[in-house]
């Protein structure tokens, strides 16, 4: 049935017209970004088992239980996060320029061609042969790529683009259930880690055929229906019968443009702080619960309850879309940042009600984040150079993301995540200035653009 709606032209699917056809292909996407993307969000669900599965226990002194991690251990696996989670922001460099040259379908492809080495190296991994770090940088890598490859489905749906993105991005968040599914079938099924993975490659194969069956090799787009952005001109407005070379000098001017953008810059700016401030916050969860709380008998059940927020409220950022779509981009992005200083500030409170706030909380911004930093660049700059924009802002979040490793020794050595917590609230306190005035001039530039229509 859905094979029957889709129509092919010159190889490549046209804009779907039913709008059941759009429907079903966003779950499609949505599902297979939830499978697949949540390697390094599902990271604070993945800890305990790698820890209780005797990942990197080779590097504990002689004789030390396995189910405790000890100090070189727990250096291992966070350095295994902070490199990963840096290199899954470098690598949507690369991934924007395979999306806007060869299209959302061999940009998944190649994600999947290497989540699922990723899977096997992982699971074959132990102390005699130590490819943990490998394997584990395979799939971070692998995810971001399938889901870069999902955000053109946006375009299903013209006059909602920051709704779907944010859907899209809950999908992402909810990814981390995958990572929790693994954890509760090492607990109460006895699934052996190697098998789990092993699982997850089958599965990562069978989506290559999925990918063949459902993206399209190039993003759909419908001329009819697709509305004018706020964004400077885009390559459509380069005639298609000038020459090569005319068409790359003017998309470079296009390009460099939205580069000096100030709305561009900002992003440079918002983009790498809150996924600075998220991996952190993810790679120490709880290294933080132990020293805010430390004589609070149910700090396991704060890091359960944790586990379970982050995939189950994941899909509630999707409805904060609207927010975008009806006030605009600057209001989602007060929204975001509002949120994220509730988290930093909750971060500072002993008190265990408070963290499992805290969870809540991040578990809704944090997925929220890719889709004000998706919607933005759509609907600032179009889409055409969406992916290159994106990537662009990957580069300064993976170098500023380095910086997750000395600030967690910093509080670890000072005994407190407090001072921290404090720095980050500052900073998203000040990064909350230029959208609102953004916003404030956008809300009054519509009013004045009003009033002739009303004396009419």
């Amino acid at each position: 049935m859905l094979g029957g709606m889709l129509q092919l032209r010159r190889g490549r699917f046209l804009f779907p017209s039913h709008v059941s056809t759009r429907i079903i292909l966003l779950v499609i996407h949505g599902f297979v970004a939830l499978l697949t993307a949540g390697v390094i969000i599902g990271y604070a669900q993945l800890y305990p088992l790698l820890v209780n599965t005797g990942v990197y226990h080779h590097y504990c002194p002689p004789n030390t239980n396995n189910s405790i991690v000890c100090l070189k251990q727990n250096d291992k696996l966070v350095d295994m996060f902070t490199i990963a989670a840096s290199l899954a922001t470098f690598v949507n460099v690369p991934g924007g320029l395979i999306l806007d040259s060869l299209g959302p379908k061999i940009t998944a492809w190649t994600g999947l061609a290497l989540m699922v080495p990723g899977c096997i190296l992982f699971s074959y991994s132990s102390a005699s042969f130590d490819a943990y770090l490998p394997a584990f940088l395979l799939l971070s890598m692998g995810g971001p790529l399938i889901f870069l490859s999902v955000l053109p489905s946006a375009a299903l749906f013209p006059n909602k683009q920051a709704l779907v993105m944010t859907m899209l991005n809950g999908a992402y968040g909810g990814g981390a259930g995958v990572f929790f599914l693994f954890a509760l079938m090492y607990d109460y099924f006895h699934v052996s880690l190697k098998e789990l993975f092993l699982v997850y490659a089958v599965i990562a194969g069978f989506l290559l055929f999925v990918v063949l069956l459902f993206w399209p090799w190039k993003p759909w787009h419908d001329d009819d229906q697709f509305p004018t952005l706020h964004a400077t001109p885009s390559i459509q407005s380069i005639d298609s019968d000038a020459p090569v070379e005319k068409k790359w000098v003017r998309k470079f001017k296009i390009i460099r443009g939205n580069v000096k953008s100030p709305h561009f810059m900002y992003l440079c700016i918002l983009i790498p702080f809150l996924i600075l401030k998220t991996n952190f916050e993810l790679s120490t969860t709880s290294q933080q619960l132990s020293l805010l709380i430390p004589t609070d008998p149910h700090q396991d059940l704060y890091l359960t309850i944790f586990g379970a927020f982050v995939p189950a409220l994941g899909f509630v950022s999707g409805p904060l879309g609207i927010v975008m779509d009806k006030f605009g981009i600057s209001a989602g992005t007060i929204l975001l940042l509002f949120m994220s200083a509730l988290s930093s500030a909750a971060g500072v409170i002993a008190n265990g009600g408070v963290q499992i706030f805290r969870f809540a909380i991040f578990s809704i911004y944090f997925p929220f984040i890719y889709g004000v930093w998706g919607a933005t660049i759509a609907y600032r700059f179009g889409l055409e150079n969406y992916g290159f924009l994106y990537g662009l802002i990957s580069i300064f979040a993976g170098c500023l993301n380095f910086a997750a490793t000395p600030l967690s020794d910093m509080a670890v050595a000072a005994n407190s995540f407090f001072a921290v917590n404090i720095g980050f609230l500052v900073v998203n306190c000040l990064l909350v200035i230029y959208p609102a005035i953004v916003w404030i001039h956008e809300r009054r530039q519509k009013t004045e653009d009003a009033e002739p229509l009303i004396r009419q």
